[in-house]
């Protein structure tokens, strides 16, 4: 069986139903859950688990973690509507980390990531992501032509 003929391609691939029951047809319980699992891994705090894996175990491993998490959302982001949450949910994801930096921040990191603060450090790894993840954008969308 190729790629092309699996259920979920056809799902997100069939042409809009019309009519009044078109809200509750299989595409768009498909859609919905499919940016809903985008939403979901948005919501994790890649770059404060990075950050904590440097400060707290003195180890880089986690950035890995944050580099994958970065790629899953990008690997699952296809589509026009689906840039936009994969912004939504990069946005989001920097905003839980930000929030846990403040929450779970311990005295000695400041020190650690001179001349930056944890909060800088946090910012400057979601633009880095967010830049690489345009560059991939861009590659993948030029394959596809």
């Amino acid at each position: 069986m190729k790629m092309t003929e699996s259920g979920w391609y056809r799902v997100m691939n069939a042409p809009e139903p019309s009519g009044s029951g078109a809200f509750f047809s299989e595409r768009n319980d498909a859609v919905k859950g499919y940016y809903a699992l985008i939403t979901v891994l948005g919501c994790v705090p890649y770059a404060f688990l990075a950050l904590w894996g440097d400060a707290q175990r003195g180890t880089l491993g986690l950035y890995a973690l944050f580099l994958a998490g970065m790629a899953a959302l990008l690997l699952l982001c296809r589509g026009k509507d689906a840039f936009l949450a994969m912004l939504g949910a990069d946005t989001l994801s920097c905003l839980t980390s930000c929030l846990c930096v403040l929450l779970f921040q311990r005295e000695g990191w400041s020190g650690h990531f001179q001349p930056m603060t944890p909060l800088s450090m946090v910012f400057s790894l979601f633009l880095l992501a967010l830049l690489l993840q345009l560059v991939a954008w861009r590659a993948i969308g030029r394959k596809r032509r």
